[in-house]
């Protein structure tokens, strides 16, 4: 993925280190001052901001009449969007993320699953 930065701080430091630099001579200057348009006329990148979210978990515990035990049936909601999915079935309650198999991105709206809990 590619990095996004400011066009205006790059800019800024640009004016910022030919203003402090009184010793260089003018093809030296000449060259920051190309520099400094090219970083003007470049194309702006098309980047969207990254959300950030968490896997919230339920359960749709029930008992399985067949091993006559308590199954939980986990069901993880996205916090960005409110997406629901369940996992795989298991028979002890699992805790998030560390022993979950589950996606570090929401499938659904992208969101980043770092958020604290």
């Amino acid at each position: 993925m590619a990095d996004v930065i400011s066009r205006a701080a790059a800019l800024g430091a640009i004016n910022d280190y030919k203003n402090s630099m009184m010793h260089l001579k003018p093809f030296e200057i000449n060259r920051i001052v190309d520099i400094y348009a090219l970083i003007k006329d470049a194309p702006a990148a098309d980047a969207a901001p990254v959300r950030h979210g968490q896997w919230t978990i339920k359960s749709n515990n029930r008992t399985d009449v067949t091993f006559a035990e308590s199954i939980w049936e986990p069901v993880y909601t996205c916090s960005a969007c409110g997406l629901s999915t369940e996992s795989y079935v298991r028979f002890d309650e699992p805790t998030m993320p560390e022993d979950a198999d589950f996606w570090h991105y929401c499938p659904n709206c992208g969101a980043k699953m770092d958020k604290d809990q």
